[in-house]
């Protein structure tokens, strides 16, 4: 058996089992790292994203607002100034 494992005595395998434990265990607190940090960055650019579609429609509507025409008037006239590439 020592010859096709190097593994000779149940304590050598015990060590052996060990030691694949241990790599395991930093194979899987690395990708969970690499993920976390990936994932925060993905919420934190959705994040960003959604706020500045926010923002842009608050500032739409103030000017609506501004110009004392009512919404779908003004949308109407958005709609019909997109040009369709």
């Amino acid at each position: 058996v020592k010859k096709e494992t190097g593994i000779s005595s149940q304590q050598e395998l015990k060590e052996w089992a060990t030691e694949q434990m241990k790599l395991g265990i930093v194979c899987l607190s690395s990708f969970m790292e690499g993920y976390r940090e990936g994932r925060d960055e993905e919420v934190d650019r959705m994040l960003n994203e959604y706020f500045q579609e926010s923002d842009e429609e608050d500032s739409d509507s103030s000017e609506i607002i501004e110009n004392k025409t009512p919404i779908s008037q003004q949308q109407k006239r958005q709609k019909s100034h997109r040009v369709i590439h």
